[in-house]
């Protein structure tokens, strides 16, 4: 027998009165590990047959052993091979969490001191017609767990969704359990787990191989090689960019195991593999990255292979086994550990959904609007001048028939970052804050009825309560000639900017345009999230996401992503050229329009560095696809973020059982 890495003390656990003595989960002899060993598997079982799938899985078990593996991740559905929607297969062969496959691969946990994670159907109680298509995990004491997938889109038939995370701990830190496409569109599940404290995401996946392009329509896509590497023309630009996407959002790991070969009860299915582990890059790499970002231009720049690694694997790969050690200091948690990442709010937000306070009006016209977002370089502090340039542009897109139109963050005024309150850019938002019924908003919001136009524009706005403390806003002025405000949630300008607290629907003949502004989009996907399971079908972005280098991949990926994943249209509209007090700040001018093909994101402007340029673009939306709206758990979400909110854990392992044995 393999001598053991770790031993496992015991522990008395008081459960309904009763004393036992059982092992422990979480206390550890030194010396341990700093970095984990962490293998996924690209693996290929044989349909409907639990006894050879274990035994081709132990003989990949061993063979990671020899690799110092301490925690290995077989794909969605290993045990007993993967089965579309109306399979009766999975049913008739769920186990549960203490059944015999489960105690078998403890054996194999004990055996080789390693944490094993694989998919299986699991047994729905009181229900023997469905099964849960889980995730579970063994560790090296005997306990077992399990998360019960909870998007279900081609297991419908047989399956029933899941409706809670699941954590489990080891000697190297706590780990997210997740399953197939939640570890991709539940993001916001993603960034629950990193704020709880996980290092790694663990996820079984059934990502099937298929090319995109012989499938769905990509009508009016503008290739360049600005976005050219964000766009899915097949299975593996999907998982690459998902998995980056998962992965930069989170601020954790995410080891992903792929199915491989046919599959099904008529081998009807094909999969490719692509099992990887990803993750942020050395920050002693990715940090000299983050300084060209702030100060170069470099068109064409893609500087995703420093800011985040795969560590193990690849997005197309075959290799049967893929083994790395990994660094969990990497996990920077950073987007959830600022105080701009705030459970409180989404508490409130997805509770509204899950009781049905909030939804967007469904279209009411058929054929998709005509939008246009703009390159724009303010006069700085200098409204007057930049209403022209704004009027001009609201002319030149009525002549083009434009029904919504957006202008950069701040367009009004110019954009201003600075925490200093004796600052000329302080003075300049406070001098240059504006209102709803105020001068330029009543001669925008006018021109928008003559025009019968939807108008959003960047500007800093008078906090009444704090007058040294402005909102950075968007201004939507409407077809009837009123005007709306959206206050950033999560402003990065510095300390003058007064965090907002709501989001705004605009309710449209095509549906709900949901507004953010720039970080609210990048980093903080709730906001999506949140428009998506309202029922929004578009997402406007005013935005000022200056210097190029690096922020290609930053832009791209959660652009296209929102796209694939929420359903969204996406309007971006980005400042360009030089900007700010003196000119300091300077701009590539990334204005985007993207639409959506049933499955990838499809660009419909393209690329104008350094130039001032309107794009416009007709949207189809008949083949966004909202997976969002259809099963995103709202009141799971709100009861987490709650739970955060507090300082509680979102999972305290009360699910968990044992199947070890008890000296």
């Amino acid at each position: 027998m393999p001598m053991k890495k770790n031993i496992f003390k015991s522990f008395v656990a008081t459960v309904t009165g009763v004393s036992l003595f059982l092992p422990c989960q979480t206390v550890f002899a030194a010396p341990i590990k700093q970095e984990p060993v962490v293998s996924v598997v690209n693996f290929d079982p044989v349909y409907g047959n639990k006894e050879l799938n274990k035994q081709k899985m132990k003989e990949i078990i061993e063979n990671a052993y020899s690799s110092n593996t301490d925690i290995i991740v077989f794909p969605e559905m290993a045990l007993t091979g993967y089965a579309s929607s109306e399979d009766s297969m999975p049913a008739s062969l769920a186990e549960t969490k203490d059944g015999e496959s489960a105690k078998y691969f403890y054996s194999l946990a004990s055996k080789y001191d390693m944490y094993i994670v694989y998919g299986a159907p699991e047994v729905v109680e009181g229900d023997p017609a469905h099964a849960y298509d889980s995730a579970f995990v063994v560790s090296p004491d005997g306990f077992v767990d399990s998360y019960q997938k909870q998007i279900i889109t081609d297991e419908k038939g047989w399956c029933i969704p899941g409706n809670h995370p699941v954590t489990f701990s080891t000697p190297f830190g706590k780990v997210g359990l997740s399953l197939g496409d939640d570890t991709f569109d539940l993001i916001t599940q993603d960034r629950m787990y990193s704020k709880d404290g996980c290092f790694m995401i663990a996820s079984p996946t059934a990502l099937e191989a298929e090319k995109y392009t012989d499938n769905y329509k990509y009508e009016g896509f503008v290739s360049n090689p600005y976005s050219d590497r964000y766009i899915y023309l097949g299975w593996d630009d999907l998982n690459r960019n998902r998995v980056l996407n998962a992965s930069y959002l989170s601020g954790l790991y995410i080891a992903t195991a792929n199915l491989i070969g046919k599959e099904g009860a008529k081998d009807e299915l094909l999969f490719a593999g692509g099992s990887n582990i990803t993750g942020e890059n050395d920050p002693d790499i990715s940090s000299e990255v983050w300084s060209i970002w702030k100060t170069t231009i470099e068109q064409g720049a893609d500087y995703v292979d420093y800011i985040m690694h795969t560590y193990a694997g690849s997005f197309d790969g075959n290799e049967t086994l893929n083994t790395s050690a990994i660094n969990p200091e990497f996990a920077s948690h950073g987007l959830v550990d600022m105080d701009i990442y705030q459970p409180n709010l989404y508490t409130k937000w997805f509770k509204d959904i899950a009781e049905k306070k909030v939804k967007a009006r469904k279209a009411r016209k058929k054929n998709g609007p005509v939008v246009a977002v703009v390159n724009m370089s303010p006069a700085y502090a200098n409204c007057d001048a930049n209403l022209k340039t704004m009027l001009d542009y609201m002319k030149e897109a009525a002549s083009q028939k434009v029904n919504i139109l957006v202008f950069p963050e701040m367009s009004l005024g110019d954009y201003v970052s600075t925490s200093d309150p004796e600052s000329i850019g302080w003075k300049t938002v406070i001098d240059t804050a504006q209102t709803i019924d105020g001068t330029y908003a009543k001669t925008i919001a006018a021109k928008a009825k003559e025009y019968g136009m939807y108008v959003i524009y960047g500007t800093p706005e008078v906090n009444a309560n704090d007058p040294m403390h402005p909102f950075n806003s968007a201004f939507v002025a409407t077809p009837k000639g009123n005007t709306m405000s959206y206050q950033k949630v999560q402003p990065v300008e510095g300390d003058w900017a007064t965090k907002g607290i709501e989001p705004l629907i605009i309710d449209t003949p095509w549906g709900g345009l949901g507004i953010a502004i720039c970080m609210d989009v990048y980093a903080y996907p709730e906001m999506a999230q949140y428009y998506a399971a309202a029922g929004c079908t578009m997402y406007a972005n005013p935005t000022a996401s200056g210097g190029y280098a690096g922020s290609n991949f930053i832009y791209n990926t959660t652009l296209s992503t929102i796209t694939a994943r929420d359903g969204l249209a996406v309007l971006s509209s980005d400042l360009v050229n030089t900007s700010g007090y003196e000119d300091s700040s300077l701009y590539p001018g990334k204005s985007t329009i993207i639409d959506q093909n049933g499955v990838s994101p499809v660009y419909l402007s393209g690329e104008s560095m350094l130039e001032e340029k309107m794009y416009v673009a007709k949207l189809d939306l008949t083949d966004n696809v909202n997976s969002t709206d259809k099963y995103f758990n709202s009141a799971m979400i709100s009861e987490c973020m709650s739970k955060l909110s507090s300082g509680e854990t979102i999972y305290d392992g009360n699910g968990r059982v044992y199947v070890g044995i008890v000296e």
